[in-house]
């Protein structure tokens, strides 16, 4: 029987392992980020009210065309201090939530792979929440270095073709896309970041650094792991994602002339293909923090000396119900020497 703590899992074992817990966590994950998102829609409601405030600020009185030329439209919109707030909350709102349901779903899911005691669902928003700001920072700095490179090659490509320097741009597309791939496998050194914040609570640098270990030693295998599982997930999510496009054709056919019901049918389709479409994030959470823990504990022995998980009683990867107590008997004693001393008065 193979037990979490025992040995590096493989590839075959982990995606085993993924789906078995999968299979038991579902539903309650499920629920877990239902609950999560409906407490964020007090905070999208404001947002959207002061994007509703923004527009008709922005555009009140004006005569608004389809002729209306662009430089016009942009000078009407980022005058307005209220569309500049819009922009910058929607975009902090984006990223807290992510961290926010990331977060969740990985305290969660440590009691789903160590089969610990049932977990409630409410325990869990909170501990998420607590963390959210830390794996939300790390969401922002990728996302401020992403876009600092689009910034920078896009900025290149329109200098590049405004001169007509069609050889450079060549060029530049080709270095952008190393670029790109560069930035992948450098990130590939990160993936744990947010397991190790939230499991292991590590500072945002420490995390960094605890991440880089865990990989370190197996990078290319950490790699073939990210890529089966990514693929995994991606085919999983298109799947659901093809089905709502079939679901809204179908719908939309039958609303067409009505502008109106479309979008409300439209609306009330992704409503309704919520609890699928976060199937993929929950299996690739699953999947990811089992990775997580196996690494830490054959490489770390569970992690540092704060670390709050207990691996005295480990899962088994054949049957995740099952799992290993720690021993309680005492050592045993030596046995006694039975052999007999004998002087020698020779």
């Amino acid at each position: 029987m193979i037990v979490l703590k025992e040995k590096l899992l493989n590839l075959s074992e982990l995606i085993s392992a993924s789906f078995e817990a999968f299979q038991k966590a579902a539903v309650n994950m499920v629920l877990l980020n239902l609950l999560a998102y409906a407490l964020c829609i007090p905070v999208f409601l404001v947002i959207i009210g002061i994007g509703a405030g923004a527009a008709f600020t922005s555009f009140s009185g004006a005569a608004i065309s389809a002729d209306m030329p662009p430089e016009v439209m942009s000078q009407m919109l980022f005058t307005n201090p209220l569309v500049i707030l819009f922009i910058l909350l929607t975009i902090l709102f984006s990223v807290g939530i992510m961290a926010f349901i990331t977060a969740t779903n990985i305290v969660y899911a440590e009691h789903v792979v160590l089969d610990t005691p049932a977990m409630k669902l409410w325990d869990a928003i909170v501990k998420g929440f607590k963390l959210s700001f830390s794996v939300a920072c790390n969401f922002f700095l990728l996302f401020i270095v992403w876009i600092a490179v689009m910034a920078l090659l896009g900025g290149l490509g329109y200098l590049f073709y405004a001169s007509e320097s069609y050889g450079l741009l060549v060029l530049l597309v080709f270095l952008g896309l190393a670029g790109l791939m560069v930035l992948f496998f450098l990130s590939v050194y990160i993936m744990f970041f947010s397991q190790t914040i939230v499991l292991r609570g590590k500072t945002l640098l420490g995390a960094f650094k605890y991440s880089i270990d865990l990989v370190k030693n197996y990078y290319w295998l950490t790699v073939g792991y990210f890529l089966v599982i990514f693929v995994i997930i991606s085919t999983f999510s298109a799947a659901i994602n093809i089905v709502g496009m079939i679901i809204n054709l179908i719908f939309g056919l039958l609303a067409a002339g009505n502008e109106t019901a479309a979008i409300i049918i439209n609306g009330l389709v992704s409503l309704l293909l919520l609890p699928i479409k976060v199937l993929p994030g929950i299996l690739g959470t699953l999947s990811f923090t089992m990775l997580f823990l196996n690494r830490d504990f054959i490489i770390n022995g569970g992690g540092s000396d704060d670390a709050k998980v207990d691996y005295s009683a480990t899962v088994s990867v054949s049957d995740p119900n099952k799992t290993i107590p720690p021993s309680t008997s005492a050592p045993k004693p030596p046995k006694p020497d039975n052999k007999v001393e004998t002087l020698d008065i020779n």
